[in-house]
């Protein structure tokens, strides 16, 4: 099983592009921060799911991993999810649906989902784990 969201953050933080349009580091993982007035827009990111894609002899070597990245914006969206997306293709992941419009946000802001996957081989030696 492979573990991306440290790949991630580091990519999503490291843009200049993005963190401008954001205006700062305005990118968390899995919830946005516990202040409800926190400045918009801002990107949220969540592992949704990371199943094994290919065995062999009992052991698993590619894994399916897919993200969501929640986009929200008092302003115009499209820079946004355009950004991201940027990001996402560079890590190897492809947008597989660009989801709903988000709901329960505070008056003003807009939000959109966007889901990422992306199929990477596992780089472990299946020989060492055999006695």
């Amino acid at each position: 099983m492979l573990l991306l969201d440290h790949e991630i953050d580091i990519a999503l933080k490291g843009d200049d592009v993005l963190v401008g349009l954001l205006g700062g580091e305005r990118i968390y993982e899995f919830n946005e921060p516990g202040d409800k007035d926190a400045p918009y827009p801002e990107v949220v990111y969540e592992e949704i799911s990371n199943v094994p894609d290919f065995s062999a002899d009992n052991y698993e070597k590619m894994s399916r991993i897919t993200y969501s990245l929640s986009v929200t914006s008092e302003g115009n969206l499209g820079e946004i999810i355009n950004a991201v997306e940027r990001i996402m293709i560079s890590l190897s992941f492809v947008r597989h649906s660009l989801g709903r419009n988000m709901r329960g946000l505070p008056i003003g802001v807009k939000g959109k989902e966007i889901y990422f996957v992306t199929q990477r081989e596992l780089l472990i030696d299946v020989n060492e784990n055999r006695g």
